[in-house]
């Protein structure tokens, strides 16, 4: 009889903890939602999965659809690739996640496609040359791009000889595009750029892509710059009569007799006759000056919707020049006028459309 009384009380015992456990945990809920990103496309393979033990995970289909079964006020997870982790509570009402681009994020422009920076293979390069210009303005495109790109050095890419020179796909010079115009600048080597763009390529690829109108961000741009150009230094040369002296010097060193004469060299050191006894240094101030300005005007209008986008680059630029003798003194310019502009146009899902012109006036005044 006691060993029953013993295990009645051990089965009601039982019966209390499994009703408090019961008790205890939060009812199961389904969520039904669709992951889109801030400019409400929906986001494909998204991860969702729960904060509890059971560790439930789902995936957004093509339209960014999920479906999950987790417990209520679980905190539920939401990772895609190029965004922002999302932590949210769980809650049956939620029909819409909207998660945000990773803001270190950067895609570069290859061949047929984009791809994040931190995915490049090696042997590829990128600098934003459109956030560049905002810190350090400069008026050759490859300027200083040995700081930031390893083994570049202007004439060479990673040391292989002469490089193969693109902007937007299609072999061009370098003074076909100014730094205003260009989004971004890709720097390929190897076996990389020769599978990419054939043998051509063969000492790697600098690929120049200029800048395109943005969705939503309609734009105009001005900027205005002037400089003014001084050298650090001249080269000083010896005047005619020095020269003769330490040349006669020399020989007589080498027991050779003079070459020049002492009534030639005091003639030259004189200077009673200029044109029959020159003594000319092109470096004085009588033929350089000592700085010259430079100035340049650049606009830019972009812009659009999901349909069309559009960018126009108009640009001027003049720079003078150190010559300060005949014709040279007062009209000795270099001005160049350029423009580019295209067109972004999405007929429908499977059909876009784009053109591009640009054009290069350049006078040349001596």
């Amino acid at each position: 009889m006691k060993f029953i009384k013993i295990l009645m009380v051990l089965c009601a015992l039982l019966i209390f903890s499994k009703a408090a456990v019961m008790a205890q945990n939060p009812p199961i809920i389904k969520i039904k939602a669709r992951v889109t990103g801030s400019d409400k496309q929906p986001v494909i393979g998204a991860v969702v999965s729960s904060s509890d033990e059971t560790g439930k995970t789902a995936a957004t289909d093509a339209s960014g659809n999920f479906s999950i079964e987790i417990p209520e006020k679980q905190m539920i997870s939401v990772v895609a690739k190029g965004f922002k982790t999302k932590h949210i509570t769980a809650d049956p009402k939620i029909t819409e996640i909207v998660i945000f681009p990773e803001e270190h994020r950067e895609p570069v422009h290859l061949a047929f496609r984009n791809a994040d920076k931190e995915d490049l293979p090696v042997g590829v390069a990128s600098v934003n040359v459109k956030e560049l210009l905002n810190k350090n303005y400069f008026t050759y495109i490859l300027e200083g791009m040995e700081s930031f790109v390893p083994g570049f050095n202007g004439n060479s890419n990673w040391g292989m000889g002469s490089y193969l020179f693109m902007i937007d796909g299609v072999p061009r010079e370098t003074g076909n595009v100014m730094p205003t115009e260009i989004e971004q600048i890709v720097f390929l080597k190897g076996a990389n750029a020769v599978a990419l763009y054939g043998s051509r390529a063969a000492k790697g690829v600098v690929n120049v892509i200029t800048k395109r109108g943005v969705a939503g961000q309609s734009r105009f741009d001005l900027r205005v710059n002037s400089g003014v150009n001084v050298p650090k230094a001249l080269p000083r040369y010896l005047g005619s009569a020095e020269y003769m002296t330490l040349y006669n010097e020399a020989r007589r060193n080498d027991g050779l007799t003079n070459l020049y004469s002492e009534t030639d060299i005091y003639n030259y050191a004189s200077g009673i006759n200029k044109y029959r006894y020159p003594n000319i240094d092109f470096y004085s101030s009588e033929y350089l000056k000592s700085s010259y300005g430079s100035y340049d005007l650049t606009a830019e209008i972009s812009g659009g919707n999901e349909r069309v986008k559009y960018y126009t680059n108009l640009g001027f630029a003049t720079s003078g020049s150190l010559l300060n003798f005949g014709e040279a003194k007062t009209n000795n310019n270099s001005d160049r006028l350029n423009f580019r502009g295209n067109i972004d146009v999405n007929l429908n899902d499977y059909i876009s459309l784009n053109a591009d012109a640009t054009a290069i006036f350049i006078q040349v005044v001596v």
